[in-house]
């Protein structure tokens, strides 16, 4: 039994989760792929001076799904091994890579090597299918209607501002620039509170429409920390910065209550994106709002409905161009006409 309030090492934890795993029948190439992926894991926890299984926190959790995501983790060249360099990791194999972790850590509580799981509170991130959703106007007002007040508000801003989940969270009350009516997406350094944070990309003004100003102004005036989206305080909540974790899960319970069945929070996104270029903003001016580089990635986020296209194809007169189809001259001349 687990007598000891200390966990295991990781790099013990990890020795026999794999042994496990190859006595209850996982193939050699799985078991090989799983030891990649968690000794990845191993060198992105030990930088942060993390040495046994329950110093993890969903925290912890969240920095390694944005590593994955923005730049990769590159493993170091061992002796008999000749490292690979960061690559950025797709939306499925970041869903993967920490759905092992998580099933790591179950299997510690599992084996009695861990009173509680460290990391239970974090919400597994959406494969990369759902990552490409992008809800309907419909689905939006549902989601932020079921939310509440404060994280509808929340949704509702990220739909109308297309900014990342990231971006909203680390935005303070001095971000926001009611005069110019924008927010100022920008790198963070609280040397005091041992925060950093960095966007992806360049640093960038992000310009807001009359109803994303009264919310951001809204917020502003409730919170009473540096946060812009100051969080609410509730059972398990240490600290006012508003969570990742937090976020998906009041994103799920909304999504269940307005009966929405795909999404994540970057469908939001998506959805800030597809209606601009359908009220034809040009995409170098949707480009710069949302922070992106290249046209090839605004297009992946370009949706468009079969309703759309008919419409857009009603809006031409071919008939004035063209003429009358054969088939409606053929009627006109039965007709007599």
């Amino acid at each position: 039994g687990l007598t000891a309030q200390r966990g295991p090492r990781l790099k013990e934890a990890i020795e026999g989760f794999l042994k496990d795993k190859r006595r209850t029948g996982r193939r050699e190439s799985t078991l090989t792929e799983y030891r990649r992926t968690l000794e990845q894991f191993c060198q992105f926890a030990s930088e942060l001076g993390i040495v046994r299984l329950d110093q993890l926190t969903p925290t912890h959790m969240e920095s390694y799904e944005t590593e994955l995501r923005e730049k990769g983790i590159a493993m170091k060249r061992e002796k008999k091994t000749r490292g690979r360099p960061a690559k950025k990791n797709k939306s499925t194999s970041v869903h993967e890579k920490i759905k092992l972790v998580k099933s790591l850590a179950k299997w510690a509580v599992g084996m009695r090597k861990l009173r509680e799981n460290p990391i239970s509170g974090y919400q597994l991130p959406a494969d990369g299918e759902a990552e490409n959703y992008c809800y309907t106007p419909a689905e939006v007002q549902g989601i932020c209607q079921h939310a509440g007040p404060f994280f509808g508000d929340v949704f509702r801003f990220l739909a109308l501002t297309g900014l990342r989940q990231g971006e909203l969270m680390w935005l303070t009350k001095e971000d926001l620039d009611v005069t110019h009516r924008l927010v100022r997406v920008r790198s963070k350094n609280f040397p005091e509170a041992e925060l950093r944070w960095d966007p992806k990309g360049d640093d960038r003004n992000v310009p807001l429409s009359a109803p994303a100003l009264v919310i951001a102004q809204t917020m502003q005036t409730a919170s009473k920390s540096r946060w812009l989206f100051e969080s609410p305080p509730a059972p398990g909540v240490v600290d006012d910065r508003l969570r990742a974790s937090r976020l998906w899960a009041q994103l799920k319970k909304a999504k269940k209550a307005a009966n929405v069945t795909q999404g994540t929070l970057h469908s939001f996104r998506h959805f800030f994106v597809s209606t601009m270029a359908n009220a034809n903003v040009s995409p170098f001016k949707v480009m710069k709002i949302v922070g992106h580089s290249s046209l090839d990635i605004i297009l992946t986020y370009y949706h468009v409905s079969e309703d759309e296209l008919l419409d857009a194809v009603d809006g031409v007169d071919f008939a004035a161009m063209l003429g009358a189809a054969s088939g409606e001259a053929n009627e006109e001349a039965k007709n007599g006409k």
